[in-house]
């Protein structure tokens, strides 16, 4: 795989995870748990997001963090 195709599935993987952070509301206590996007809140934890991979996961955590 060469440079060039590595940046654009990384560029890709990173433009998926902000479209899909910008999804969920503002000012949730979120974390990643296996591929998975968690909540904590008082009623509980639940799934907001199930992505390909944990790394996937954790760009949305990123993006997430990045919108606020």
């Amino acid at each position: 795989m060469s440079v060039e195709a590595i940046r654009a599935e990384r560029e890709a993987n990173e433009a998926k995870a902000a479209e899909r952070a910008a999804s969920l509301l503002p000012g949730l206590d979120l974390y990643a748990d296996g591929n998975c996007v968690k909540s904590r809140s008082p009623e509980g934890v639940r799934t907001v997001l199930v992505c390909e991979s944990h790394w996937n996961a954790c760009l949305v955590l990123l993006a997430y963090g990045k919108a606020k």
